[in-house]
């Protein structure tokens, strides 16, 4: 049986269900624009280790990537996924890397930017809350959630420009993974929720119904980062270089870009980015105490903005 799935602007097909995905099935009736198959993938000497835990490999037929007791996953084209698991794996190990490595190598083949971060509706456009893994991005997202403020994507963003060179941001993931001290804090312990089986004490729920399903216009970027000890909560706009430099240290993957030869590409992309849309630091400290009056001034900061830019 296949399902379909509409994820980051794309339809992808795969052989199964993938259940992090329910929120964002289609009907199989349309033509996909990415197709996953399981078949054996050869291996092949490692010419790089990205981010830890990818070893990566390139040739004529594509990119392979091999995650040690995973499996081997082949992204050939920007349109071709093949699944090779390794002998005992579960399938939730397999989906966490179908869905976010492996996906974020396949806009890297079509050219189109991923940004780490989580994404929120605002006056009919999207905030990007950017970062550094641990920076709160997800559970800032579900706290303007439950502001009732629909979300766009967790985790993974990917950007594109409409013919008029406006920036978009089209949903993503329709799930957000939070730790148990932040599911307590937003007061969600009784929604129904998976625990993280590679990470105690880490759950995934699916988000709201009322999701952003549309690309919307980008209004602003937020870029999350811990406050140094001897100052307090600070929202500064970038311009420039410091702009570029902090949508640049958003991108997903990076160095799988790099590897495919999209380097010049997402350089000219943050660049653009960074000219269109306003940038700005978020120096945050970190901690559930200081969560709710540092979310609050965020939500104020970004409605004020997003209103400037409707009028």
């Amino acid at each position: 049986m296949t399902a379909t799935y509409r994820v980051f602007g794309l339809d992808v097909r795969f052989p199964r269900e993938v259940p992090t995905l329910r929120g964002a099935r289609i009907g199989d009736d349309t033509a996909a624009d990415v197709h996953v198959a399981f078949a054996p993938v050869a291996p092949l000497p490692v010419m790089e280790t990205v981010n830890d835990d990818l070893d990566t490999s390139w040739n004529a037929e594509g990119l392979t990537i091999a995650v040690e007791e995973v499996g081997r996953f082949l992204i050939r084209g920007g349109h071709t996924i093949v699944v090779d698991p390794y002998p005992g794996v579960s399938q939730a190990e397999i989906d966490l890397y179908l869905a976010g490595s492996i996906m974020g190598a396949i806009l890297h083949q079509r050219a189109i930017m991923p940004l780490h971060c989580n994404a929120f509706a605002c006056g009919g456009a999207a905030v990007l809350l950017c970062g550094d893994s641990g920076a709160g991005k997800s559970t800032l997202a579900a706290w303007f959630e439950g502001r009732g403020r629909p979300l766009l994507t967790d985790d993974v963003c990917a950007v594109t420009f409409d013919p008029k060179g406006t920036a978009l941001g089209h949903p993503g993931m329709p799930r957000l993974r939070l730790w148990d001290d932040a599911l307590e804090a937003m007061e969600r312990i009784g929604q129904a929720a998976c625990s993280v089986p590679w990470a105690d004490g880490k759950f995934e729920l699916e988000m709201s119904s009322d999701r952003v399903r549309q690309p919307l216009p980008i209004a602003a970027i937020y870029h999350l980062r811990e406050a140094e000890p001897d100052s307090g909560f600070a929202i500064t706009a970038l311009r420039g270089l410091p702009a570029i430099d902090a949508i640049t240290s958003s991108i997903y993957r990076r160095r799988i870009g790099d590897l495919v030869g999209h380097t010049a590409g997402y350089l000219q992309d943050t660049a653009r980015l960074a000219t269109g849309t306003p940038v700005f630091r978020v120096e945050r400290t970190w901690g559930m105490e200081h969560f709710n009056r540092e979310a609050a001034l965020i939500e104020d900061h970004a409605i004020a903005l997003c209103s400037q830019i409707a009028a």
